[in-house]
């Protein structure tokens, strides 16, 4: 099967979600509301897996220091 189509381009899908949205299509809104979520959603999870590191680091050293 042969498949047409384009490149997955994140930052143009968002260009085109704002446009359509300020037009007032409940669809884009909705849309590019998931994707700020989805994009804040694995902020969070960074900043908490970041946050582990350095207790683990922290209580490596403590426990080193003894």
């Amino acid at each position: 099967m042969i498949m047409i189509g384009v490149d997955k381009n994140e930052e143009k899908a968002v260009q085109m979600y704002k446009l359509a949205a300020a037009q007032g299509y409940s669809a884009a809104q909705f849309n590019l509301g998931m994707m700020m979520m989805m994009m804040m959603m694995m902020m969070m999870m960074i900043g908490v897996m970041m946050m582990m590191i350095i207790v683990n680091m922290l209580t490596v050293m403590m426990i080193a220091m003894f």
